[in-house]
């Protein structure tokens, strides 16, 4: 009996520590106890979110290969939509769009086209055209907001002075004078429509109407011509313009009167600043032939 309980105590002893490793200490079981209570949390926060996501509060329209998308910015879209079932089949079609879409440009991210050096080109285009139209616009701004009440009075004075017309003017651009000729007399003497023939010969349809201009701007050929008369203008890029003067008033209006006084000044002062741009700017050119030009701005200006 004592034999047997000298060696349970060296058991005890022996594998002591052994033992509170494999059962736990009570310190040990309160530490295991509150890291199981912050997983339970976490795993309850968790699923919480995810019940909130998926109930009517989410700003998720939808996640494609998990990229999410902002409810909000279709619902921006939807403003104009009065009707419930109109309103839920426009958004229905505008997150199927975007789905595709997203999808569409996550497939050619994928692809590695980005990296290649027609991307990188294109992409240069890109950014310098942006670039440009945004500080033109910037510059455009500056000069409207810089022209003064006074300054804009002066000129509507002196506009009334010089006769104080508006001439609306259409153009069709043509490279050939015996072509421009024919065009003018079939305008002129057909009674065609000059639209129509701008339509069919011009080669810059795009600038057919050229809307409103002050007469005395224009030069006294076009500037003093009565309304419908049709007259071919030369031009230093070897183009011939047949010019229209569609409409011509008298400026009475104060309004009106106001507005082309500004168009002029604004115009004027943006091309001077275009034109100091040019001058500033140190150029060298080379002909069609690869000769070094001597004097590049005169060149340029056809002088």
């Amino acid at each position: 009996m004592r034999g047997s309980c000298l060696v349970f105590a060296l058991l005890v002893l022996v594998c002591g520590d052994a033992s509170a490793g494999l059962f736990g200490s009570k310190s040990d079981k309160a530490e295991s106890k509150a890291k199981k209570d912050s997983i339970e949390k976490k795993d309850s926060e968790s699923s919480a979110k995810e019940t909130k996501e998926g109930s009517g509060s989410s700003d998720i329209a939808c996640v494609v290969n998990g990229e999410k998308i902002a409810r909000s910015k279709v619902l921006e879209s939807l403003k104009g939509a009065k009707d419930p079932a109109q309103k839920t089949s426009m958004y229905r079609e505008s997150v199927g769009r975007l789905v595709f879409s997203t999808a569409v440009l996550q497939s050619a991210k994928k692809s590695g086209i980005a990296n290649s050096p027609e991307f990188k080109q294109i992409l240069d285009m890109l950014t310098n055209e942006v670039l440009v139209k945004m500080f033109i616009s910037s510059k455009q701004k500056a000069i409207k907001d810089s022209i003064s009440k006074d300054v804009l009075e002066k000129k509507m004075d002196e506009i009334q002075k010089m006769g104080g017309d508006q001439i609306r003017l259409q153009q069709i651009v043509v490279f050939d004078k015996q072509k421009a000729e024919q065009i003018r007399k079939a305008a002129a003497s057909n009674g065609k429509d000059f639209m129509k023939l701008a339509q069919q010969y011009s080669a810059a349809k795009d600038d057919i109407d050229l809307g409103w201009k002050a007469a005395f701007t224009m030069g006294d050929v076009i500037g003093k011509a009565a309304a419908n008369s049709i007259e071919i203008i030369p031009d230093k890029n070897g183009a011939f313009r047949i010019i229209k003067i569609a409409e011509r008033r008298k400026l009475s209006d104060r309004a009106l009167l106001a507005q082309l006084a500004g168009n002029i000044l604004f115009e004027s002062a943006l091309k001077e600043f275009f034109a100091e741009i040019r001058d500033k700017a140190e150029v060298v050119v080379y002909d069609v032939d690869g000769k070094k030009v001597s004097d590049a701005k005169k060149w340029l200006s056809g002088q």
